[in-house]
């Protein structure tokens, strides 16, 4: 069985399609969690208020207390296992992208992943393709902050998906079970609209 974990951040629940929003504001995730296999959680609860102790939490399986990132240390403790350590000794393939620097190698939580993409300005280049790029660029207002060169008004959330997306494509030619764990953050920061508004 594969798995493909999507974590957004400051994403209400009660807003979303899957829960019966009056707005159908997320189609896309909607359609996954239905198809045959696809999977949503209702009783879900942060073991945090940011994202370190919580994106610990869900990797570890443990409570802040227990892991003390963004508590007393900056990393999780090296005997803690992470989901994906356990995964890859089960013999799973690992892989994940995140935009979030709390989800990065600076806090040990890319431990266990056999493929880990950590996407800023200094990596965004050598992990997305020059049709991405090119696609972004064409379709720049659509994706937040328009022309401006404030990076922190633009999404990472077209790019990631792409990225995403060729990943499957990879991993369904291998007999070899994966786990994808996607970190979407787009919602986190303040909308930006597009030209148009």
């Amino acid at each position: 069985m594969n798995i493909i974990w999507i974590t957004i951040e400051s994403t209400r629940a009660d807003h979303t399609s899957l829960y019966s929003y009056e707005r159908d504001t997320t189609p896309n995730l909607r359609r996954i969690a239905n198809s045959d296999g696809g999977r949503s959680f209702s009783n879900c609860i942060s073991h945090g208020i940011w994202t370190r102790s919580s994106i610990a939490s869900i990797l570890t399986g443990t409570w802040p207390s227990r892991h003390r990132a963004g508590m007393d240390s900056e990393r999780i403790p090296a005997e803690l296992k992470t989901v994906p350590e356990l995964l890859r000794e089960s013999g799973y393939h690992t892989a994940a992208i995140s935009p979030n620097a709390n989800l990065s190698s600076a806090t040990d939580l890319d431990r266990g992943f056999d493929d880990f993409v950590w996407i800023d300005k200094s990596t965004l280049l050598k992990n997305i393709n020059k049709s991405t790029i090119l696609k972004n660029i064409i379709n720049i207002r659509n994706h937040g902050g328009g022309m401006t060169r404030d990076t922190r008004r633009h999404n990472t959330g077209y790019m990631m998906g792409d990225m995403a997306k060729r990943r499957l494509r990879s991993f369904a030619n291998s007999s070899e079970p994966f786990f994808l764990y996607l970190h979407f953050g787009d919602p986190h920061h303040p909308y930006y609209p597009h030209f148009h508004y």
